[in-house]
């Protein structure tokens, strides 16, 4: 049995391996770090470089080649009396103890897709009427060429915006018309349409984000607008499509808005999760490719 010892790095470390050392356990845990030991004589002439922090590799000869029996981060270093003379215990944790030294933050394993909407009406109050907008979707994302008028004097407060999808959708990016926009303050009021409610209804949900508004006044400018997604979002139809809708509505009147263009933000799981994860590990370490 030899035990090389090395740095942080994986470069071996001293003039050579540990060749008196003995009785090596590894014992290896679900879900959690393991742990390592061994011992040699407390004279060996290496025994000085056995040192916290520094790594042990255990490797045996076995049929015509060595091979690895296992590694860890030496934590202890413990000075025994026995049969065969004073002994120095070593023992820590396995290489999983090196994933404690890192500090990635937070990471997010979806990639935000973009698409128009289903469907996209505004219900009128003044006088009361359904009305399409085609136009906020009729050409490419972020298309500025055609447009639908939004008279928000009869759509607001009474009535509102409705976005529909066949995804749950987290945001809308609205491209707006730099001069026939809305001037006044207002609170915007978003919501969806909740399955909890008996009979299912509509449920208000926090605006996170809103990058239309200017000094309190929404629609003034193109921008983006998020909301926490509700997780008992449901769909309105029982059709063969259906649809999750969301509507927006305000406390005040507005003035008239230019709307060229409505795109819908939703995510779906990313397909690069292991090699975001593999940026976050320790040096040297890669992924087993069984």
């Amino acid at each position: 049995m030899h035990i090389w010892l090395e740095d942080s790095t994986g470069a071996r470390l001293g003039p050579g391996p540990l060749t008196s050392a003995a009785n090596w356990q590894h014992t290896r845990e679900l879900d959690r770090v393991g742990t390592f030991s061994f011992s040699l004589p407390a004279d060996d002439p290496l025994a000085s470089e056995v040192r916290v922090k520094r790594v042990a590799r255990c490797w045996q000869y076995e049929d015509g080649q060595w091979r690895e029996y296992g590694a860890g981060i030496i934590e202890r270093r413990e000075y025994v009396t026995g049969a065969n003379g004073p002994m120095l215990r070593v023992s820590g944790q396995d290489l999983l103890r090196e994933l404690t030294y890192q500090r990635g933050g937070s990471l997010t394993f979806t990639t935000e897709m973009r698409v128009h909407p289903n469907k996209m009406t505004v219900l009128d109050s003044a006088p009361a009427a359904e009305y399409w907008c085609e136009e906020w979707g009729d050409g490419a994302l972020g298309d500025d060429t055609t447009w639908a008028q939004v008279d928000a004097r009869g759509a607001f407060p009474i009535g509102f915006i409705y976005l529909s999808c066949a995804r749950r959708f987290r945001a809308a990016q609205w491209v707006i018309d730099a001069t026939t926009h809305n001037h006044k303050v207002s609170e915007l009021q978003v919501q969806y349409f909740d399955t909890d409610m008996d009979p299912a209804g509509w449920s208000d949900v926090p605006i996170t984000e809103d990058g239309t508004a200017v000094d309190g006044k929404p629609f003034s400018q193109s921008g983006i607008m998020r909301w926490e997604m509700p997780a008992n979002w449901g769909t309105e139809t029982t059709t063969d499509e259906p649809r999750y809708t969301l509507r927006i509505g305000a406390s005040e009147g507005l003035d008239a808005i230019k709307v060229y263009d409505v795109t819908l933000l939703y995510d779906v799981p990313t397909e690069s999760g292991l090699q975001m994860i593999m940026a976050q590990a320790p040096a040297g370490w890669s992924l087993d490719p069984t």
